[in-house]
């Protein structure tokens, strides 16, 4: 691509902020940047780049910051090991440590005492080895990659294993001039160099090799064996040099590497011939004096003479002159020489000896290199300190692969084409190229977004996006990457990111946010490399539609996630989609020869005609294939047999087939153990490991560690870093980092890999292995490997615990060890369930529990995440439901062996299977709110499981480890029972994503999609199936005062694609796709000439031809109409508008009726034709229209008459393919029509005997009935079925006629209105009323009389019922949705057993609560409904006593109580003052007072003090006795309002003459103070809204400021403006500030102080702020569901979390601050206790919860409880028969075969139900089932 740009401009932005961060920061400054460079050097400032980068564009990219601090260590290795074993104990680690704190990169010493295999010196690679790790480190490191510690010795001069060919030829010319004589003289082998070196003339430029000792002979020689050799060959080459150079054939530095020692060239390397060393290289020098030179291990420091024992005087000369060179080169603080140190008698050095001189080398090191890491990391990166750096560099990391990928690219002209094509024309859709894994997808998505400059003009106004998915971390979870997209499209486009909470609509709210005069191009490759996590298989992120500015292109594979089969269910046209095959055969062979010659290589033509015939004949010649045939053929020697070569090319014919040749390649270069190792536990943990995890395996793994430490130990028993590093740079471009459970792990990029992988880790044995004993199979060794991940992840050898090992024999010898047997500490990291930060510990709860089940270890598994609560706040953290339920499904009870127990002995099952079951229940129960807040797990499990307790050991265990471990995640504990458990009727609880809003309506579709509609602000579509938001949506335009509020669908029996929605106020339609869950369509209806101020009154969808049609009725001022539109072209096809009144319209297949006073219509299209026919009736209320035709032929109407003044109070229509109609009249009658096949309306009549409420068609499964369920005031009229009959007659079926009027005398007896009745079939029905759910059966003894029972009734919710939607397949399974928002899934064919019906049966008020009070050990509520007072035991949370108030007259109500621990004191609104004792069974009433004027009852100071304010007065009363302790009078004030904190009483006065506002604080000491704020200056603000005192200082609210005054000095301490502000107080010195949405929370002690600076800001669901009576906590309510808790001194953290399961109505705290009690609106009191264990004695509050025994009666219902969970009962009962739901029906079927299958459904359910599986999963199952059972 050209760098002449065209002038590219930085764009001028208006100042935004994102995130809080200004964005008009220096590079948006508004200013020109210049036009590109031409030059090859050119790139843009540092203030130009981040737009550069923003854009997209490819001219310049800076480069990558380091992500590693990688140093070579280089020394001699005999001399310096006391020094390496020291810095490798004590001072790496602090590197580490630091490295990962201050500048988050990983830190690695590359020493190469380990991992130099037998294999090195066989092939001669040794010497290459270290400076290719050498090379890596200068490549890789940030700041320091080099460090030497040179001392006496020069080291060994390694052999050159390659030698130019041309240098090689000079030096055997040399050699050959030299006369016989002098050859013999020499002792001159030269054939000796011939023999051994072997040309290579695929090596540009040719090269001699050094042969490998296994290649000779057709043998492998042994090292020893070629040492004479070695010396031979190393002399003719130094000869041949020397005489080279002095015939001036060869120069002084192409000599040096035939004399130099490794350490020389290692030094040379990475310090004399570096532009900058002082950025990079540290040496350190230490010199032994007093040497004893006759020592056995002299020759380990200094080099000798051969034979002697003096001094070889060459390497002296020669090491003194290297620390010479490098202390010349090196400055001051890179080069330090250290004083001498002293030969020690045991061996020249011990640590001992020199203790002095090792801490100073390990000080001098650690400083030194954090100051090259200090000073590289404040210039590596370019944009580190802009504020959007991290999102910079993650365009940038993407930028250099589309580079890369750009530099090899060839060919695929006709895909490129057609990119080229779309990016140019006016396509609204997106671009999807798909093809199998390895097939150039990536590449050729880069080379497009790399040319698209090209095709587009490269201007300021393109911008191209660029991801390649799955290849960073922050591109493999929807979150990060719709993050990191939109946050990139936004700065480069310059405006604020729109905002929303939903993931799936970010991209296409900032696409269409994108200014028209900007070119977007968005390219995304490999969707199927995106986690599951998210739903981002859905796809439901993907617009469907773009914008004419945009252009978006993706790729993905074709099978995987069936994102194929979803992206071609949007019905995109052929054109949008290209598949991508494999390279043609010339292609292929071209891409060879030039990735060849790229790499300085090439093939023999022989070889190279071998490789393309193998391409032409091949057929699977994808880029992967060719890629990896490429990585094998670049090492080929031209000399090697060509009769091998095709041979080998069969052996790497398939790209299985060339991994798995690289796999062992890869294992013979670095260790067949380590690298199979390393691998197999890459490939048995569950999604991933990270770097450090797999180092830390193999650092417990002593088996490996025994094969890698072969000839040196180190100090600490741990795999050194760089081993892994190196395997790694191996394979770096085929694997990829990925964010996964909180971590970044390894995985492989292709899928084939995986799956080559997958069978040479786990089902294959290494290389020439030996398995142990207990490993005789591969799946046993998987085994013990599961068993140390099991063991790591436990962190059973973290910290300083050592783990026991055995050392190999030669090493035992080496060590001079006695014993082989050891111990060593492996520094891997603890592994709480908890961090330190409070999150759960992802990486161990993401691995442990698959580990776990697949070894059998199921008590492990419960005591670390099933029966642990931080286990489980981990799982919920990382999974959904469906996915836990998968991992627990996968245990095998049956094979179970206990902790502790021999390998025979086999444990009953049932002792932990049946407590399993309870929690698998339990948890489908929970899982919706779990998922959403994890840690509100404990209260959660506490309040449902507490009555299983006593029953089993594990879930008592599980509930003791809630009570204390639960407080440190959740500061709410649930102190009892209180929430429905397992086995009750309830199964499944839907998310409840917009607490407070209505369910507008529910809708199932057929086909086995399920799914709910919720409406409020937001269209929530809800998966049944696992409770996952399908889809929110909430319209940008959306008004406060606007929600949704109808909905509409196709009918039931039909499947159904779209849902239709219509807003309160603005007249839009809102289309959402069931397909792809979005928002398909909106249409506005004010486009519609004379409807601009309409309002939308009834929705309706339909079918019109084979289009999807909607019809709204809308409402003016003036008149009504009706407009139906097209919903795919918005067209509007017919518009009805008249000044009547619409009573009635139903869309039918093709036909529109609409009803109006004494007026019907039907409009009837027929191939694309309206016709309309209006029918005038006299005194016709209803008439009925039939079809007319297009000659406008009418057909004769029966009508139906009314009188004239007939007013309809309900109607409905029949959701079933029968035109059915139903509607009531004020009159009390029912009238009921359907249209017979002829188009005849048929009516009939039924006479009630009052008005009816409601008409209701019900549910069947047969859809050509329907029947009808009529309610009136105290009956229920229930019609089983209205059809259609052979004599076009309307037929009631099943009920005689005589009984069509018959009443149901249970409902008359309970007066009992039905909100919405049921049909289940011809026996059964539903009803709802308020919160509650009836079931009844009808029953009929003679054929005549028919009776009607009630099976079952419950409460559903704690909010009135809006709706029932009825399971097709399960008749006793249904779903509610109430007010509240809850939607909740029941099974009514559960029996419940006594014993577990009492569990789960709470007391209730029965009435509306208005009002709580309540201390430490008991609560009272009042209701003034019925003028009783209700006392809790806050310890059980049931009712102990009612104190009724029948004695209140002249309906004076309860107003207010103040409850004591073991007295009440009630104040009705007229002033009755009682007291009540409630320390015995029953309450009694004390004493009475009467007040006149009464405005307020507080809790006294004192323990048993009662106040009560009256307007002129206020006093103080004993709550026991009633007596008056004190009390004052005001003749000359009113009282406004009085607190009372710390026996401080302060009153805000009205002085009555003067209108003066006082405040009077009076003490115990009975001094009183009085501040006037009308006449004191300073507090002259305006209107008193609030006040707060304590001690001195005064607290006063006004319109705009808040003052802070100290009364007893008169003075102003402090003020603040605020608006809409108000104080809520405590009764200690602490309280908050409350302002617009922000909270500041304040402490008076010896003055006044702010305990937070930054303030809480609360949401807009905010209802509520409470603070505890003690000060120390704050609780909000968002919603009246939600509580948050923060502790007053940090109001950033949230320490306790809690969603009610129903609206809280009033809530307060108990007086000692120990509970939280809460009115529902079910008329129950919850508790919560807070349980702060930052708080002294608060921890201990839940510890004391704790049981450790039962008794024998608690013990025997608790087995009772856990057995009968979810079982039936055969016990009678008067309100729920013995029979269970499903037996009743069986009764009277007449189909025996299908009496069998509703009996065989039955158990089918209950088992899938016991199993956890969610309602929709149960329903299937049985479905596949029922097929068995039929073909039977």
């Amino acid at each position: 691509m050209s760098k002449k740009a065209g002038g590219f401009k930085v764009r001028a932005v208006e100042k935004i902020k994102i995130d809080g961060i200004d964005l008009l920061s220096e590079f948006w400054s508004k200013r020109s940047a210049p036009a590109f460079d031409t030059r090859d050097d050119w790139k843009p400032s540092d203030e130009e780049l981040p737009s550069y980068v923003l854009t997209g564009r490819l001219d310049y990219i800076p480069p990558p910051p380091n992500k590693v601090v990688k140093i070579f260590l280089s020394s001699t290795f005999s001399d310096m090991y006391v020094e390496r074993n020291y810095l490798f104990s004590n001072i790496y680690k602090n590197l580490q440590q630091y490295c990962r704190l201050q500048h988050d990169v990983e830190f690695q010493v590359v020493d190469m005492r380990w991992g130099v295999r037998d294999e090195a010196a066989l092939d001669h690679s040794g010497p290459k080895t270290c400076m290719d790790e050498l090379r890596s480190c200068q490549e890789l490191s940030l700041g320091p990659n080099f460090v030497c510690l040179l001392g006496q010795r020069y080291g060994n001069r390694p052999l050159q294993a390659k030698i130019p060919q041309t240098e090689y030829q000079v030096i055997i010319e040399s050699l050959n001039n030299l006369s016989e004589e002098e050859k013999t003289e020499l002792n001159l082998d030269i054939p000796l160099l011939d023999f051994w070196y072997q040309c290579d003339e695929n090596s540009e430029p040719p090269a001699m090799i050094l042969t490998p000792l296994n290649e000779k002979d057709s043998h492998r020689m042994e090292v020893s064996e070629f040492k004479p050799i070695r010396q031979k060959l190393h002399d003719l080459l130094r000869v041949g040099s020397k005489l080279a150079v002095r015939d001036g054939k060869m120069s002084v530095e192409d000599q040096k590497k035939y004399f130099w020692s490794v350490t020389e060239e290692e030094v040379y390397k990475g310090v004399l011939s570096q532009q900058n060393p002082n950025d990079h290289t540290l040496c350190f020098v230490r010199e032994i004096y007093d040497i004893d030179y006759s020592h056995s291990k002299v020759e380990r420091f200094v080099e000798l003479e051969d034979g002697t024992k003096k001094v070889n005087e060459e390497t002296t000369q020669l090491i003194t002159q290297l620390v010479s060179d490098t202390e010349k080169c090196l400055g001051s603080d890179n080069f330090y020489r250290f004083p001498k140190v002293k030969w020690h008698p045991n061996g020249g050095t011990n640590e001992d000896s020199l203790s002095d001189y090792l801490v100073e080398l390990g000080k001098m090191f650690e400083e030194r290199v954090k100051m090259l890491i200090k000073r590289a990391a404040e210039k590596s990166n370019p944009l580190k300190d802009n504020p959007f750096s991290s999102l910079l560099t993650e365009v940038a990391e993407h930028g250099y692969q589309a580079l890369a990928k750009n530099k090899t690219f060839q060919g695929r002209d006709d895909i490129m084409d057609k990119i080229k094509q779309y990016i140019l024309s006016e396509s609204h859709l997106p671009f999807i190229m798909y093809g199998e894994s390895g097939f150039g997808k990536t590449s050729l998505l880069a080379v497009a977004s790399a040319r698209v400059y090209d095709w587009c003009g490269n201007t300021s106004d393109l911008i191209v996006i660029r991801r390649f998915l799955g290849t960073t971390p922050d591109s493999t979870n929807i979150g990060s990457l719709m993050n990191s997209v939109t946050k990139q499209i936004s700065l480069a486009c310059g405006f604020k990111p729109p905002h929303t909470d939903d993931p799936m609509r970010m991209l296409i709210f900032t696409m269409i946010a994108v200014p028209s005069h900007y070119r977007l191009v968005i390219f995304l490759d490999s969707l199927d490399q995106l986690s599951s996590y998210g739903k981002a298989h859905t796809l439901a992120w993907l617009p469907l539609m773009l914008p004419p500015n945009v252009k978006l292109v993706v790729s993905t594979l074709p099978k995987d996630h069936n994102l194929l089969d979803i992206l071609k269910m949007r019905n995109y046209p052929g054109k949008q989609f290209v598949e991508v095959n494999i390279l043609e055969a010339e292609l292929s062979i071209k891409l060879m020869r030039d990735w060849l010659m790229s790499s300085g290589r090439k093939l023999t033509e022989p070889q190279m005609d071998l490789v393309a015939e193998r391409f032409r004949e091949d057929k699977n010649t994808s880029p992967l294939y060719i890629k990896l045939i490429y990585d094998v053929m670049v090492k080929l020697r031209s000399y090697f047999p060509q009769e091998e070569l095709g041979p080998l090319l069969n052996e790497i014919n398939s790209p299985v087939k060339c991994i798995r040749y690289i796999y062992n390649e890869l294992m013979k270069k670095n260790g067949a153990l380590l690298v199979h190792r390393l691998f197999a536990y890459l490939h048995l943990s569950n999604l991933g490991l990270t770097e450090n995890e797999m180092v830390d395996l193999i650092s417990l793994d002593d088996e490996v560690l025994n094969d890698v430490f072969q000839y040196h130990t180190p100090p600490l028993r741990r795999l050194p870093a760089v081993l892994w590093a190196r395997i790694r740079n191996s394979i770096q471009e085929y694997i990829v980092t990925r964010e996964a459970n909180g971590g970044k792990v390894i995985a492989w990029y292709h899928r084939q890999f995986i799956e080559v992988g997958d069978t040479m880790y786990k089902a294959e044995f290494p290389l020439n292995y030996t398995p142990p004993e207990d490993a005789s199979n591969t799946e046993a060794l998987c085994n013990i490997l599961r068993e140390n991940m099991v063991n790591y992840f436990l962190g059973t050898w973290a910290g300083d615990k050592p783990k026991p090992y055995t050392l190999p024999e030669h090493m035992r010898a080496k060590l001079n060890r006695e014993n082989a047997e050891d111990a060593a500490v492996r520094n891997v990291p603890a592994m709480p369930n908890i961090l330190e930060n409070g999150r759960p510990n992802l990486r161990k709860l993401g691995q442990l529990p698959a580990l776990l089940i697949k070894l059998g270890r199921i008590e492990e598994f419960f005591n670390e995440v099933f029966g642990n609560i931080e286990g489980l706040v981990g799982l919920f953290s990382m999974y959904s439901w469906s996915d836990i339920y998968e991992i627990a499904d996968g245990i095998n009870f049956d094979n179970y062996k206990a902790i502790g127990k021999d390998k025979d002995e086999v444990t009953d099952p049932n002792v932990i299977k049946n407590p399993f079951q309870i929690l698998i229940r339990s948890f489908l129960l929970t899982s919706a709110i779990a998922c959403a807040y994890p840690k509100m797990l404990g209260p959660l499990i506490l309040g449902r499981l507490l009555p299983f307790a006593p029953g089993s050991e594990i879930l008592n265990k599980l509930i003791n480890g809630v009570y204390d471990k639960g407080p440190k995640l959740n500061s709410f504990v649930c102190p009892h029972a209180q929430l429905e458990g397992v086995g009750t009727y309830l199964i499944f609880e839907m998310p409840n994503d917009h607490v407070g809003s209505c369910v507008a309506m529910i809708e199932v579709t057929p086909k086995n999609r399920h799914f709910i509609l919720t409406l409020s602000k937001k269209a929530v579509l809800i998966n049944m199936e696992d409770g996952n938001i399908q889809m929110r949506y909430m319209p940008p335009d959306l008004r406060k005062d606007d929600s949704f509020h109808l909905v509409a669908a196709f009918e039931p029996f039909e499947d159904p694609k779209d849902i239709a929605a219509t807003l309160k106020i603005i007249p839009k339609i809102y289309i959402f796709s069931l397909v792809e869950f979005d928002v398909g369509e909106i249409i506005d209806c004010r486009t519609v000439p004379g409807y601009e101020q309409m309002r939308i009154q009834g929705l309706e969808m339909g079918k019109i031809q084979v289009n999807d049609a909607v019809v709204v009725m809308v409402h003016g001022q003036s008149h009504e109409g009706l407009l139906m539109f097209d919903v795919k072209k918005k067209d509007l096809l017919y518009k009805f508008n008249n000044s009547k009144m619409i009573l009635f319209m139903h869309l039918g297949h093709n036909t529109l009726h609409i009803s109006q006073p004494h007026l019907e219509t039907t409009v009837v299209i027929n191939k694309s034709e309206l016709v309309k026919s209006h029918t005038q009736v006299s005194q016709t209320f209803v008439a009925a229209a039939d079809v007319i035709s297009l000659q406008f032929t009418t057909v004769r109407q029966e009508a139906l008459h009314l009188p004239s003044d007939s007013i309809i109070t309900s109607k409905t229509v029949a959701k079933s393919s029968a035109d059915l109609m139903a509607f009531a009249t004020e009159d009390g009658n029912v009238y009921i029509g359907n249209r017979n096949p002829k188009g005849h309306q048929r009516w009939a009549k039924i006479l009630l005997d009052s008005p009816a409420v409601d008409v209701q068609f019900g549910f069947s499964s047969d859809p050509d009935e329907s029947p009808l369920s009529v309610c009136t005031k105290h009956y229920i009229y229930v019609l089983f079925s209205v059809k259609e009959d052979a004599r076009n007659k309307l037929g009631i079926h099943n009920i005689p006629e005589k009984s069509l009027g018959m009443s149901i005398v249970v409902a008359a007896k309970m007066k009992l209105v039905l909100s919405k009745f049921y049909m289940v079939n011809e026996t059964t029905c539903i009803g709802y009323h308020l919160g509650q759910v009836y079931i009844f059966l009808f029953q009929s003894e003679n054929g005549d009389d028919v009776s009607l029972k009630i099976v079952k009734k419950f409460d559903a919710h704690s909010r009135p019922i809006t709706g029932i939607i009825l399971n097709e397949d399960i008749a006793a399974m249904f779903l509610t949705s109430a007010e509240d928002g809850s939607v909740r899934v029941f099974h009514a064919g559960l029996n419940l057993h006594p014993a577990l019906r009492d569990a789960n049966t709470f007391d209730r008020m029965g009435v509306i609560i208005h009002g709580i009070s309540a201390s430490g050990l008991q609560s009272a509520s009042f209701s003034k409904d019925n003028n009783t007072v209700a006392v809790w035991t806050n310890a059980t949370g049931k009712v102990t006593n009612q104190l009724s108030h029948d004695y209140l007259q002249d309906e004076d109500t309860v107003a207010g109580t103040v409850c004591f621990d073991d007295c009440i004191v009630t104040l009705s609104c007229k002033g009755v003052l009682s007291f009540w004792d409630t320390s015995g069974s029953e309450g009694s009433l004390t004493e009475q007072v009467e007040l006149e004027g009464v405005r307020t009852l507080l809790r006294g100071c004192d323990p048993h003090e009662v106040l009560v304010c009256c307007t002129k007065s206020w006093y103080k009363f004993s709550c026991k006795s009633g007596e008056v302790i004190s009390e004052k009078l005001y003749e000359d004030r009113e009282l406004l309002k009085v607190q009372y904190v710390k026996s401080q009483l302060v009153l805000l006065q009205r002085l009555t003459e003067e209108e003066e506002l006082v405040i009077e604080i009076l003490q115990t000491n009975d001094n009183s103070h009085t501040v006037n704020l009308s006449t004191t200056k300073e507090l002259d603000c305006g209107k008193l809204q609030d006040f707060f005192c304590f001690d001195h200082i005064l607290v006063l609210l006004f319109p705009r400021k808040c003052v802070f005054y100290n009364w007893k000095k008169s003075e102003v301490l402090q003020e603040e403006q605020v608006a809409k502000s108000s104080v809520i107080t405590s009764q200690s010195n602490t309280f908050i500030l409350k302002s617009n949405c922000n909270i500041f929370s304040y402490k008076i002690q010896h003055g006044l102080e702010k305990l937070n600076t930054e303030p809480l800001k609360l949401s807009h669901k905010t209802d509520q702020v409470i603070i505890t009576p003690n000060g120390l906590h704050v609780v909000t309510i968002e919603q009246k569901k939600m509580l948050n808790m923060y502790r007053i001194g940090d109001l950033s953290t949230v320490i306790g979390q809690y969603s009610m399961y129903g609206e809280i109505e009033r809530v307060v705290f108990s007086s000692d601050s120990a509970y939280i009690v809460c009115g529902i609106a079910d008329t129950r009191l919850f508790y919560l206790m807070l349980c702060d264990v930052e708080v002294d004695g608060h921890h201990q509050r839940a510890l004391a919860l704790q049981r450790s025994s039962y008794t024998s009666d608690e013990v025997k219902t608790g087995k009772i409880i856990i057995e009968s969970a979810g079982k039936e009962d055969d016990s009678s009962d008067e309100e729920v028969q013995s029979e269970t739901f499903s037996e009743n029906i069986n009764e009277l079927l007449s189909n025996p075969i299908e009496m069998a299958l509703k009996k065989v459904e039955g158990l089918l359910i209950s088992r899938c139900l016991s199993k956890g599986n969610s309602p929709i999963r149960a329903i299937r199952s049985v479905k596949a089932k029922k097929k068995v059972v039929g073909n039977i």
